[in-house]
């Protein structure tokens, strides 16, 4: 197995035989490695005798050579994918900058647990089976709990915004009420306009009729008239 820094194409730690060395730097040497070998694509070469398996991903690229008839099931999701963890955890911020082969026998440890632990192929079948069906469940479960959130967000924007309407609704009763009142003083207010001018109306007209003028006064100062008797 080599793991590569994928920026510049550096093998920063290998381990295993040395026989299968010069295919892994014509691998790297290639011209369309790196755009072959992109984030997450998985790649399997296959020889006579052996398959060289590499995928990238976080930066790091790790070829793992195996027989032809181990399984991809196990090498990619499994091997490659737990020894890329081991990798960054064990050096993380140190690994960016390494030298070439800087880190292989600080490595040389967890490279030996790894490949005892995969070399029982059957057992880890059924474990890396197991973890993509964990994996596969998390994935639904993130799915749903972000659907939960963004539903969540939304039912928390829907009462937000009817929280405004309804505050929007009171202040649009409370003017729609103050200013009903302002009109009902106003119409009461030229109501009582028009009913005084057609009181001044009424009084000018009589008026002018002259049913406000004094009677004539008709007793008293006339003289009477006293017929004299004819004399005898």
């Amino acid at each position: 197995m080599v793991i590569v820094r994928a920026e510049d194409k550096t093998p920063l730690a290998k381990f295993g035989s040395d026989q299968y060395a010069a295919k892994v730097q014509e691998l790297l040497a290639a011209p369309h490695f790196n755009s072959k070998v992109s984030s997450g694509q998985r790649m399997r070469v296959e020889s006579e005798t052996e398959c060289y398996n590499f995928n990238s991903g976080a930066g790091i690229t790790i070829i793992a050579v195996t027989s032809k008839n181990y399984p991809e099931r196990v090498v990619f999701p499994g091997l490659i994918e737990d020894a890329r963890t081991q990798f960054i955890r064990a050096f993380a911020g140190k690994w960016q900058v390494a030298n070439e082969g800087g880190l292989s026998s600080k490595f040389k440890k967890s490279f030996a647990s790894l490949f005892q632990e995969y070399d029982d192929v059957e057992a880890k079948s059924q474990i890396v089976r197991l973890q993509g069906q964990v994996n596969a469940v998390t994935e639904q479960m993130k799915g749903n709990i972000s659907k939960a959130l963004e539903n969540l967000e939304a039912t928390q924007n829907l009462q937000d915004k009817s929280e405004t309407l309804l505050a929007n609704s009171k202040k649009f009763e409370g003017t729609a009420r103050k200013l009903s009142c302002a009109m009902y003083w106003q119409l009461l207010k030229l109501r009582l306009l028009v009913f005084f001018l057609v009181v001044l109306v009424i009084i000018v007209v009589l008026a002018a009729a002259g049913v406000f003028n004094p009677p004539a006064d008709s007793g008293g100062s006339a003289t009477a008239v006293t017929t004299a008797p004819p004399r005898l």
